[in-house]
């Protein structure tokens, strides 16, 4: 299992939309590698909820 740093702000944002999109693998967190896997067709992708109470 990976771990991903993410901004604070994205936390906040998380909390209210409640819903976040997650995909890979990717070999790396730069945006032209998750464009190239999905390109070849390599993601896979879930939508997670999420609550902080």
């Amino acid at each position: 299992m990976g771990e991903v740093k993410v901004p604070e702000d994205w936390w906040r944002l998380l909390d209210v939309a409640s819903h976040a999109l997650l995909c890979g693998p990717v070999s790396s967190p730069d945006p032209d590698a998750l464009l190239a896997a999905a390109a070849k067709g390599e993601l896979a992708a879930v939508i997670a909820r999420a609550s902080f109470r």
